[in-house]
């Protein structure tokens, strides 16, 4: 944690844009991320991919995630 404190205003509006900005984001990043993973696949890998452990397996990793939500403009 750094020492920097960022004092952030918005309005309900403004934080309503930056939501929808970060979840617009995320959610293309995900996609094109299961997109391409699918692609590699055969079809066993496909079907395994529908299962709670092939679900967590085309997940992001902590460092991914902040990357994109670090790519959003504030």
């Amino acid at each position: 944690m750094s020492n920097n404190v960022g004092i952030h205003i918005f309005t309900d509006e403004s934080l309503a844009r930056h939501d929808y900005e970060l979840a617009l984001k995320v959610n293309q990043a995900t996609t094109a991320h299961v997109t391409r993973a699918m692609a590699k696949m055969n079809t066993p890998q496909q079907l395994r991919a529908l299962s709670a452990v092939g679900r967590a397996e085309l997940m992001f990793n902590d460092e991914t995630l902040f990357k994109i939500i670090g790519s959003v403009e504030n």
